[in-house]
């Protein structure tokens, strides 16, 4: 695999109809995260680490405005993504995310992913504490059935 290379694109490329992933111990950026749902439109569970730094230092949405235009609104029904959040030393052209990214991030991810859980572990603590990402998670998530409820009833 070459050394500049998106490993999710390498992957997708190698396994296009992949359903299952799990990539322990090799961590990966937002962005690359964000793509993996357009990588891999038959994947039903992912397991992965984010590092915890973005790109530059405007919001994520922002950054990745793109990515959304992309992804299939309709989360996949029974599909789950596991993450590990891991902390990389702060590099000069990244930065830590902010609260305004954790909501992106969760309304993002929970718009494709019908179940994600997020590994305890000490930055997982930190970042709850600081930004209550998991309960930006259950939000976004009850908003997305509640959303489907309205949808069902309409139709």
């Amino acid at each position: 695999m070459p050394d500049d290379c998106n490993i999710l694109a390498f992957m997708a490329k190698l396994f296009p109809e992949l359903e299952e992933l799990w990539l322990e111990g090799t961590p990966i950026m937002i962005e690359e995260l964000l793509q993996a749902t357009v990588y891999f439109p038959h994947i039903r569970r992912l397991e992965i680490g984010l590092h915890t730094l973005k790109p530059k230092s405007k919001p994520l949405s922002h950054i990745l405005k793109g990515h959304g235009q992309h992804v299939d609104r309709d989360c996949m029904p029974k599909s789950t993504l596991a993450l590990e959040l891991c902390v990389i030393e702060r590099q000069e052209d990244r930065r830590a995310f902010s609260a305004e990214d954790w909501d992106f991030i969760a309304g993002f991810l929970t718009s494709h992913w019908s179940s994600i859980s997020i590994k305890p572990s000490p930055i997982e603590d930190l970042l709850e504490r600081t930004f209550k990402i998991n309960e930006k998670f259950a939000l976004h998530s009850a908003q997305r059935a509640e959303n489907r409820c309205r949808d069902k009833e309409s139709a």
